[in-house]
């Protein structure tokens, strides 16, 4: 084995394995065994062909006794595989002391189930890789901050298409709208349903997010035709924070929202 610079955090993730599995005084076979994985995994994880999985980090961490290094080396995988054009996105949500989002195609990444983001990922890109098993626990990993002793408060408003668009089948719907219900009744968080009947509203150009930061200036993210943009200027932040206002008026309240969730439900 030679030191050298990873070029990438799967290349640096494959490098502390491979070093870890020579000093436990295994081979590949025996890790993999131990692993109840395939020789060949191993060795892809380890050249940095496929990305590692949380899971396959934690059993290696124990096998391997490595207090979590291959763990917290999974973490920067995990960042890593977020496009770049998310990963401002992604910093803002992380520091944000509340977030305020409308969501017209699917409910909001923190609030989506694992079989939900994964349909919705492998739709995207039009077929299943290892690209999206990453991308998904990227997505779900996101979510921990929800969990946090101090989590962000969150208000979603979310239109009534994305309950009704079908991704993944009738069972992963079911779970996701059952996943949205049991986080409504979470005291930070407040979920509100835009029905079809409200008509012309507020943001029906455009989804967004406004990140409310502990410094108390707030941050806009927009998604327009031409992708997702991050802005501070006080005169569109400030007219957005008033359209959510008004989104928020103009939605179902929180209790008729659930009614509408199970209602959609049933339908199915």
């Amino acid at each position: 084995m030679t030191d050298h610079d990873p070029d990438s955090a799967a290349a640096f993730f494959g490098g502390e394995l491979a070093r870890a599995r020579h000093r436990a005084g295994l081979t590949q076979e025996q890790l993999a065994e131990k692993l109840n994985y395939s020789r060949g995994a191993v060795a892809n994880v380890e050249t940095a062909q496929r990305p590692p999985q949380r899971e396959f980090a934690e059993r290696c961490d124990e096998i391997l006794g490595t207090d979590g290094l291959l763990v917290r080396a999974w973490k920067m995988v995990s960042r890593e595989s977020v496009p770049a054009k998310y990963r401002g996105f992604i910093e803002e949500e992380e520091r944000a002391k509340s977030i305020h989002t409308y969501e017209q195609t699917f409910p909001p990444g923190l609030l989506q189930t694992q079989a939900y983001a994964r349909e919705l990922l492998a739709g995207v890109r039009m077929a299943y890789d290892n690209h999206v098993d990453t991308q998904v626990e990227a997505r779900i990993r996101r979510q921990e901050i929800l969990r946090r002793d101090d989590p962000p408060r969150l208000r979603a408003v979310i239109d009534e298409a994305a309950l009704r668009r079908m991704i993944g089948g009738p069972d992963v719907m079911r779970d996701q709208l059952q996943h949205l219900l049991k986080m409504g009744e979470m005291r930070h968080i407040t979920i509100q349903v835009m029905p079809f009947g409200a008509g012309a509203h507020a943001a029906l150009n455009g989804q967004m997010t406004i990140f409310d930061r502990l410094n108390g200036q707030p941050v806009l993210y927009y998604e327009g035709p031409t992708g997702g943009h991050l802005m501070t200027d006080s005169g569109v932040v400030g007219d957005a924070v008033d359209r959510m206002d008004v989104l928020r008026a103009q939605a179902l309240s929180p209790d008729e929202s659930a009614d509408l969730i199970r209602q959609v439900m049933e339908e199915l």
